[in-house]
């Protein structure tokens, strides 16, 4: 039986789009995580597994506490705004925190999109 020799550059290709595609999914995970820590926040669950929502949110979703800080800090401006809040996960934490202040009840939807 011959052994086809494998081409270095295509195997070195190949392994470079697989990384791509996993970090474009951690990516998308970690908004993910982000939708859910306000929820984890309020319900006090997190106290259970850690003395504090960063150490948590570092242990079990390795976020830093910036993204935590920020995820937070951005609650009070998503009230009544379902749009933007559903936006996070998939543009990022971010991207919403820059548009929250300035997005009314009745605006939001055009903001998220």
């Amino acid at each position: 039986m011959n052994n086809p020799v494998s081409d270095p550059i295509n195997d070195s290709q190949n392994a470079h789009n697989e990384f791509i595609r996993i970090g474009r999914m951690r990516y998308k995970l970690k908004n993910q995580l982000l939708v859910l820590l306000p929820k984890i926040y309020e319900s006090g669950i997190y106290k259970k597994y850690a003395s504090l929502i960063c150490e948590y949110a570092a242990k079990f979703g390795d976020l830093s506490k910036y993204a935590v800080e920020t995820r937070l800090r951005l609650e009070p401006n998503l009230i009544g705004k379902p749009h933007l809040r559903a936006a996070i996960a998939t543009v990022g934490v971010k991207k919403v925190a820059m548009v929250a202040k300035l997005a009314t009840p009745e605006t939001e939807e055009i903001f998220a999109a």
